[in-house]
């Protein structure tokens, strides 16, 4: 009897012998072999012996292949044990597929796809057991879970990457029997690169997506290249596979999220599912594909990297969906270096990995045609309403201008500024136009990254010249707004700037202080349609933007008007009567304190003093005058009282200046609204960190929004809101890690879908407008941009008296039920709950100020 082993030697060296005879019979139809000769001999000419021995060594060979092919199935169920065969049978059937000899003949006697087809299933079939191994790995001690070793993800990415390999080996020598089974393909690859991302989320497995970064990735992408550059393949053809890659993006959200340690079971279900490669956890994997494609464009054609160059609009949609969203912000991924024939790994974010890519991909594609495709994508999103998406589109345009040549940076300045003049209203600078704003900020920023020359022609473009009160004032306004950088300006543009509007703002304050009586007075306030409110909105503009040298070109005699027309104003404010008034006062008001704020260290103590006695009285007087007031005063009074900081302050009881400083703290300080507790800390701590005042509890109130505890909201306490103010201004140094927890991780998701909920809103929205840029003929569009109809210069509604009446009652009845629940939160209600319940609140007020806003001001 013979052993196993030696029944299995024998076997080893049958297949061995099989797989050589039939590589010489097929080589020998190719060369003068002595088979050949035998026949020349007998009378038989070569080619009529060809034509006899060929379909014999054919069948000869598919034969071999078949049967090696049935055995390498076999060997790849049969364990550990049969390791040996299933090398020597694959291996056979890859080196016969590879001879040159009678390759068309070859394809149509054996089914080489489905050869193909299962070295893919194979590879899946192991790369799913490796993942099940690798993530459901029993607990350790109850706390802990096992840690996946470096050699044994080695061990497992082996025969996954044999398989692979060999289906590569046979694709490249028959392209067109591997275009068929394309989708499968591209599901093995797009699956390896999600588990790679599954793996790095999790730290016990890290070594895993290491091993899956340099051992099976490359060789998958590989495999992928094989399809889209190969010569056997029409650009139709390319293009659909690029297509079947990257689909349309379901609208509907993930339901599992991919670093939720308790569906992990869900996560391989959905990884290896068949029914969900359109969207969910494989989005991830397709995102690294497109990513791995960006990063190495010229390993293919130029047809098929303006393919590609069409998909980047695809990269920005799989950005907004949640999951992705939030591992863009805080996950870390292997980055591989090769040194030598050593191998790193360096961890890296998302972002920044995605970015750089990007901006390689722009160094790659700009002399080619794909470049034209690259620019109409920077262009169709400048504007795009989410904000990740937006930041990086504005990144690769910072990066193109600071690379590209002259003529074709300031050509692409010229579509911008002449767009920015197509869409600024001519009624009102004080436009709340979201995505005109987005479009000035974006020429901002830009603007920071080319030469003095293009910043000063946008400045004659847009800026200077003309009636700054008039048309101009509006560009004027929203570019200051935006940062527009006046520091890169010439000193003789910088100069004329800022005297151009410091001149109208001082004409402005006398004809103002005329109509009011003087500036002292208290005359009547019927003068709201009489005078635009644009030239003091212009001054603090100005003011924020000018560095403290550019400051000092500024006269006193226009500097000291600020405090002095504040007070006027604060008298015309609580003399009026009709709500449009008010509106107009408070306006004109915000924007007063916004400018001392930036200019009190030049300004007299007694001019100060009476800003905030008069205010004070303004604030105090016990009729809720300010209940009406816009959400910009708020902002604006915290701004000025941090400016504070350098005035001296009278620190009597009885002194009427102190008392009012006092108050007005604590009436921002009890602000419990989100955005206003985080305005009254800062406000506060850069007072106090910068004051020569010594009793700074008297500006905390014994109710300030943060001395009461987060449990009941019921007991206040102030030492609790000096902990609070602590925490607050350490909070940068108090990070001790680049990981994010898993709160801030639930955080962020609810981040991202509420700002995927938006975007899709926004796209819902009729009446919007599109950026359009011409190349050549051809005209892109962009994401559209809304347009309010009131902003573009039509009249606005005139409400009746009636409707006047409820939008103030439903303006104060929002802020009794605010108040209500601020102080009274033992409803039952957690600390989450709290939380959604003031969200929904501040959603409410800002539907009512947007209802309002339809009306005359």
């Amino acid at each position: 009897m013979h052993s196993e082993s030696e029944i299995l030697k024998a076997g080893q060296e049958l297949l061995g012998a099989a797989i050589r005879l039939s590589s010489i019979y097929c080589r020998s139809i190719n060369s003068n072999s002595d088979l050949m000769q035998t026949y020349q001999k007998d009378g038989i000419s070569v080619n009529d012996g060809r034509k006899e021995v060929m379909p014999h060594i054919v069948h000869i060979a598919s034969c071999t292949i078949e049967n090696l092919y049935e055995l390498g199935i076999l060997a790849a169920t049969g364990g550990g044990n049969l390791v040996t065969i299933l090398n020597i049978s694959w291996k056979g059937v890859v080196s016969l597929l590879q001879l040159e000899v009678g390759k068309e003949v070859m394809a149509s006697k054996v089914n080489i796809s489905n050869i193909i087809l299962t070295l893919i299933s194979l590879a899946t079939d192991s790369l799913k057991l490796s993942a099940e191994l690798w993530i459901l790995q029993s607990p350790v001690g109850n706390t802990h879970l096992h840690s996946v070793t470096d050699t044994e993800a080695r061990r497992s990415c082996i025969p996954i990457k044999f398989y692979l390999i060999n289906a590569v080996r046979i694709s490249s020598s028959y392209p067109f029997q591997a275009f068929r089974v394309y989708d499968d393909i591209i599901s093995c690859v797009v699956k390896i690169s999600t588990l790679r991302f599954v793996l790095s989320n999790q730290e016990h497995v890290k070594a895993a997506s290491e091993a899956l970064a340099e051992i099976l990735e490359p060789t998958s992408f590989i495999f992928l290249c094989l399809l889209l550059s190969s010569g056997e393949a029409g650009l139709e053809f390319k293009l659909e596979v690029l297509d079947r890659l990257f689909p349309n993006i379901n609208s509907a959200s993930s339901e599992e999220s991919a670093d939720d340690v308790q569906g992990e079971e869900t996560i391989l279900g959905e990884l290896f599912s068949s029914k969900r490669e359109d969207r969910g956890i494989l989005l991830f994997g397709r995102l690294a594909v497109l990513l791995n494609l960006l990063q190495n464009p010229s390993d293919l054609g130029a047809e098929v990297v303006l393919g590609i160059s069409k998909k980047l609009d695809w990269l920005l949609d799989a950005m907004v969906q949640e999951d992705i969203y939030v591992s863009t912000l805080q996950a870390q991924f292997p980055n591989i270096t090769r040194s030598d024939s050593t191998t790193n790994f360096t961890w890296k974010f998302m972002f920044p990995s995605m970015l750089h890519v990007m901006k390689m991909f722009l160094i790659a594609v700009a002399p080619s045609t794909a470049w034209m495709e690259v620019e109409s994508f920077l262009f169709r999103n400048i504007v795009h309403p989410h904000p990740l998406c937006w930041e990086l589109v504005l990144e690769l345009w910072c990066f193109m201008v600071r690379h590209a040549q002259l003529d074709l940076v300031e050509q692409n300045i010229n579509i911008l500024c002449s767009l920015i003049k197509t869409l600024v209203p001519s009624n009102s600078i004080s436009c709340s136009h979201k995505s005109l704003r987005k479009l000035a900020r974006s020429l901002c920023t830009i603007l920071e990254h080319v030469p003095q020359s293009t910043v000063e022609l946008v400045y004659r473009n847009l800026l200077s010249g003309g009636d700054i009160i008039s048309n101009s004032s509006v560009t004027t306004a929203i570019l200051l707004q935006e940062g527009f950088p006046l520091h890169l300006l010439s000193e003789k543009s910088k100069k004329q700037a800022i005297m151009q509007i410091t001149s109208v703002f001082s004409e402005f304050a006398m004809k103002l202080g005329e109509r009011l009586g003087g500036l002292n007075s208290r005359c009547s306030p019927n003068v709201s349609s009489a005078l635009p409110k644009d030239p003091i909105y212009l001054l603090s503009l100005i003011l924020s933007q000018c560095q403290s040298e550019d400051l000092h070109q500024i006269e006193d005699e226009c500097i000291h008007k600020v405090p002095k027309l504040a007070v006027a104003i604060m008298n015309a404010y609580r003399s009026a009567t009709e709500s449009s008034q008010r509106h107009y006062y408070s306006n004109l008001l915000s924007h007063a304190l916004e400018a001392i704020s930036y200019v009190s260290h030049r300004l007299r103590s007694t001019d100060i003093w009476e800003v905030l006695t008069t205010l004070d009285g303004l604030v105090t007087a016990g009729d809720s005058t300010l209940d009406e007031a816009p959400r910009e005063f708020k902002p604006a009074l915290a701004s000025f009282l941090a400016s504070l900081s350098a005035v001296e302050i009278p620190e009597d009881e009885g002194n009427a200046v102190s008392k009012a400083i006092w108050k007005l703290y604590h009436l921002i300080l009890r602000e419990r609204h989100w955005a206003g507790v985080h305005l009254g800390l800062a406000s506060f701590g850069y007072f106090a960190a910068r004051t020569s005042c010594n009793e700074l509890w008297r500006f905390v109130p014994l109710d300030a929004a943060l001395s009461f505890d987060t449990e009941s909201g019921q007991k206040s306490d102030v030492e609790q809101f000096m902990s609070e103010l602590k925490s607050f201004l350490v909070k940068e140094g108090a990070l001790t890690s680049l990981s994010a927890s898993k709160e801030e991780k639930n955080l962020l998701r609810r981040e991202g879908l509420l700002q995927t909920e938006i975007l899709r809103s926004y796209l819902q929205m009729p009446g919007k407008f599109s950026i359009r840029q011409e190349h050549n003929g051809k005209c892109c569009e962009s994401h559209e941009m809304e347009i309010d109809a009131n902003e573009n210069g039509q009249q606005k509604i005139k409400y009746s008296d009636g409707i006047k009446e409820g939008m103030s009652l439903l303006k104060k009845g929002l802020s009794l039920l605010t108040d209500n629940f601020a102080k009274r939160q033992d409803g039952g209600l957690n600390p989450e709950q709290r939380n959604q319940l003031a969200d929904l609140l501040s959603c409410l007020a800002n539907t009512i100020d947007q209802v309002a806003s339809f009306g005359h001001s």
